[in-house]
């Protein structure tokens, strides 16, 4: 296991937890909720092989993200059964052979700081992962730069008030595929997959440049803003004049649909273009 005593998890932890004599530990007591949550990042995120390499290293940087997110995920999670009751004047945690109340207001602030380091540590370990080149080979990879909003802090500025930013990014992210498919059909055609790829390995500057454009128009539109047609056109006709830069779109249907009809005047025309 990546977290594999108590020590190792109460460094991810936002709050001190302190265990007494004859009582299990946390680790003890999440251990079904961190194996599980080892298993979405594999699957989810790193792929693998990657996550094998990242765990084998202690001292790098990713390792320290990938704990914090599988750490603070199996918290989230567990954080119902961790030793609160249902009494007849709602919560209660258990402290030793009492029972007091718990406050919802603290509960609940537990919740949002558990939510929040997961999220960071998920979109830490992203930036992460984008600089290594055998994450490109994983589906989490193809999953995560399958469309332009890519990281969970984005999240914010579509639902500013968001309580858990991962579920409501797998909301957003359903949007966001439809709108870009509009985009696609309409302006950009085989650039699409290119741009997103831009926005993750940050390779040419004028590639990452138009996809930070388009970028900014998808979260506008899950805003509900209204489409910035000229800024559109404009990225169009960058690459209509760049066809060394954007081969793919010149030899595209959409090629065709965006030149204009050349006018030339013949004598046996019935009439005359000035």
């Amino acid at each position: 296991m990546l977290i594999n005593d108590q020590n190792t998890l109460q460094k991810f932890l936002p709050n001190q937890v302190v265990t007494v004599d004859g009582e299990l530990t946390l680790f003890d007591k999440v251990q079904n909720q961190l194996a599980l949550a080892e298993e979405w990042a594999q699957q989810y995120v790193t792929g693998e092989q990657l996550y094998e390499k990242i765990s084998a290293d202690k001292n790098s940087t990713a390792w320290h993200q990938l704990a914090s997110l599988v750490a603070n995920r199996a918290l989230v999670q567990a954080l119902p059964a961790l030793d609160l009751i249902l009494t007849p004047n709602g919560f209660g945690v258990v402290n030793n052979a009492n029972v007091v109340p718990a406050s919802r207001d603290r509960v609940d602030r537990l919740l949002a700081s558990l939510l929040a380091a997961r999220d960071r540590a998920l979109d830490f370990l992203l930036d992460s992962l984008c600089t290594m080149p055998d994450w490109q080979d994983s589906t989490g990879y193809n999953w995560w730069t399958g469309c332009f909003v890519q990281r969970l802090s984005q999240v914010a500025e579509v639902v500013p008030d968001s309580k858990d930013l991962y579920e409501d990014y797998l909301k957003l992210r359903l949007r966001a595929v439809y709108i870009e498919a509009e985009l696609e059909a309409k302006f950009f055609g085989p650039l699409m997959p290119r741009w997103r790829r831009a926005l993750a390995t940050r390779k040419n500057d004028y590639d990452v440049d138009l996809a930070e454009s388009v970028q900014a128009e998808v979260i506008a539109l899950l805003k509900g803003e209204q489409t910035h047609i000229n800024m559109l056109r404009d990225i169009v006709q960058y690459v209509r004049t760049n066809p060394d830069k954007f081969p793919e779109w010149q030899s595209s249907k959409l090629a065709k649909q965006w030149s204009p009809e050349k006018f030339t005047n013949q004598k046996k025309s019935k009439g005359f273009w000035f």
